[in-house]
């Protein structure tokens, strides 16, 4: 299945630092998550989001019909 892009500028400049700061407190911040189990799923959480930030795709948002795109309108030049 092949996914569209839409995610804006915005959107993915939000996610990368969201992803970071899951990757930072899943993987490298010991102690401030005490479940060892729910810091990893907050890391792979950060990784998805940067995976899905770089590639300017988001499953969820295609399945949800969902996209932060702005489309231009096509004009004719008459």
């Amino acid at each position: 299945m092949k996914f569209p892009l839409n995610v804006s500028k915005t959107d993915r400049g939000i996610r990368i630092g969201v992803a970071l700061l899951c990757i930072y407190i899943g993987f490298s911040a010991n102690g401030l998550i005490p479940n060892h189990t729910v810091a990893m799923l907050i890391g792979v959480f950060g990784l998805i989001n940067l995976f899905a930030a770089s590639l300017g795709r988001c499953p969820v948002y295609a399945v949800c019909g969902i996209s932060t795109l702005k489309i231009e309108p096509l004009t004719r030049n008459s």
